[in-house]
């Protein structure tokens, strides 16, 4: 599963997403990046690795943390990440961006 579509069920190879709703998800992608780097460089590589499909554990690997640690900043970056989504949605409702799922 491709992580932006951050784990929520979206899949960027169904056939079901248009090449429109692709470009707006990369650029939702870009933008979440950009905004989780403002508030903590670890929580816009833990999204970037997530959509690599790194594992938790992977994850926390490569960012050189403790477990305990690790899964604390995956959990805020998991948050600060749904915040977002939730207020993109309301600032632009007709961007399909939310079917259902979890992220991570």
């Amino acid at each position: 599963m491709v992580f932006l579509y951050f784990r929520l069920g979206l899949d960027i190879a169904d056939s079901h997403v248009n090449v429109e709703e692709d470009v707006i998800l990369e650029t939702l992608f870009t933008e979440l990046v950009e905004y989780l780097g403002k508030i903590d460089p670890h929580y816009a590589e833990i999204v970037t690795l997530g959509r690599q499909d790194y594992s938790k554990k992977q994850i926390i690997a490569e960012l050189g943390l403790k477990p305990s640690c690790g899964y604390q900043e995956i959990n805020a970056a998991k948050e600060l990440t749904k915040k977002f989504l939730e207020s993109s949605q309301t600032a632009c409702p007709s961007m399909l961006i939310i079917r259902a799922g979890s992220i991570m």
